[in-house]
């Protein structure tokens, strides 16, 4: 697992590098953005795009006809299909969770991924985020993430480290304890 993230980072690396000597990562982190969208879409209603499986021609074909849909830079058109060309299409999600926590962390940012069970709203983020940036002493980017398993309360995800605030965590803590009496 930890061969195939390196691999990632350098795609996602590689992109950054090539768009910031471009002078265009920003116009390309904001497309980024549209196509994660497009990703979380495509898995639920169709699988088949990002598919290991599906031959070559016909998932050219398809990614193809969604980036020319979408209206998309050359250059991530170009990238999205060295994507499908080299089988790493399914990873695209990835890529680009990568791609934008490398171009925030290049631009000062520290980046938190914080999951919870429900969605925070713009304001609840601006506050954690106006919280975040006193501890830490550096501008904040909070990515939300969604796990209802969790039950409550919130994991944080910064740097290497995992923060479990949740309801699954307590109530797993507690049950070892009980079962240590």
């Amino acid at each position: 697992m930890q061969n195939i993230n390196l691999i990632l980072k350098r795609y996602a690396q590689a992109l950054l590098t090539s768009a910031q000597g471009k002078g265009c990562a920003d116009d390309i982190a904001k497309e980024l953005e549209g196509l994660r969208a497009l990703c979380i879409e495509l898995k639920k209603n169709m699988p088949i795009a990002l598919n290991k499986n599906l031959p070559y021609k016909k998932k050219a074909a398809v990614w193809s006809e969604i980036l020319q849909n979408l209206n998309v830079s050359d250059m991530l058109r170009n990238f999205v299909m060295l994507l499908v060309k080299n089988n790493r299409i399914s990873n695209l999600a990835d890529i680009i969770d990568l791609y934008l926590d490398i171009s925030l962390k290049t631009a000062g940012y520290t980046v938190i991924k914080l999951v919870t069970t429900n969605n925070i709203n713009n304001k609840e983020l601006d506050n954690l985020s106006n919280s975040f940036e006193k501890v830490f002493g550096s501008k904040i980017k909070i990515h939300q993430g969604y796990d209802k398993s969790i039950i409550g309360g919130a994991r944080m995800y910064f740097n290497s480290m995992m923060f479990d605030c949740s309801l699954k965590a307590k109530l797993q803590s507690l049950k070892r304890s009980l079962l240590n009496s």
